[in-house]
C-alpha cells in the first residue's frame, strides 16, 4: 500500500445510466448518484452503481471527506471522477 496526495485521481464512477423519467422513489441504494445533463437541458440523471459499478461505488460520506466527487464534461458526455482533497495514508 501507498500514500496517496491531493489532487490525485482515484477513479470513475459507473453504473447504469438512466436519463428521463426515473422516480426517486424507486432507486432506494446507497449507490443511486444524480448528476445534471446541461445538454438535455439542465435535466437530472441517475447513476445507479449497486449492480454495475467499480471501485468508487464503495467511497463513504465523511464530515471530513479526503476526496470529492466531481462532474466533468467532455463535449457530450458527463463523467464523475473521485479525486482526492486531503492526503491519504497508506491503509486508511
Amino acid at each position: 500500500m501507498e500514500n496517496i496526495s491531493i489532487g490525485e485521481f482515484i477513479g470513475e464512477y459507473t453504473g447504469k445510466l438512466t436519463m428521463d423519467n426515473f422516480n426517486k422513489a424507486s432507486v432506494q441504494n446507497e449507490y443511486a448518484m444524480e448528476i445534471h445533463v446541461e445538454d438535455k437541458g439542465g435535466k437530472t440523471a441517475l447513476i445507479d452503481a449497486e449492480n454495475s459499478g467499480g471501485k468508487t461505488r464503495f467511497a463513504n460520506h465523511s464530515c471530513q471527506p479526503n476526496c470529492l466527487f466531481v462532474e466533468m464534461r467532455n463535449r457530450r458526455r458527463v463523467r464523475v471522477v473521485v479525486i482526492v482533497i486531503a492526503p491519504i495514508s497508506a491503509g486508511e
